[in-house]
């Protein structure tokens, strides 16, 4: 199992020798209002992330834009989009079983099954 989007570190490699896909194809405006309250909780809260990280104020810099959390999840949502749409139509990985989940009754319905 592998979470998150790692084409840039490893290219293809997880989906050549995976045998599923979950993408969480949720709306754009879920994606930010999820994205900014968990950069808001987190600034305010100031709780250890991963290695000892804590999210700051900064997150909310968006004329920082390497420092934004906000920024990158507002950037990044169409690049990420197009790269699971072309890969879903990819002759390449038909050998993958796509689960594309939509809303949260898509989520509720993929655990309910898979979990």
């Amino acid at each position: 199992m592998i979470d998150g989007n790692y084409q840039g570190k490893i290219g293809r490699l997880a989906w050549e020798r995976a045998d599923a896909v979950v993408w969480l194809d949720l709306p754009r405006w879920q994606v930010m209002r999820q994205v900014v309250t968990r950069t808001l909780i987190r600034a305010l809260d100031r709780r250890a992330l991963w290695n000892g990280n804590r999210e700051s104020w900064a997150g909310f810099a968006l004329w920082r834009r390497d420092e934004s959390v906000i920024w990158w999840a507002w950037t990044s949502y169409p690049r990420v989009k197009r790269m699971y749409e072309t890969a879903l139509a990819d002759a390449s990985l038909t050998h993958l079983k796509w689960h594309r989940l939509r809303d949260r009754k898509d989520l509720e319905n993929f655990l309910e099954k898979w979990l």
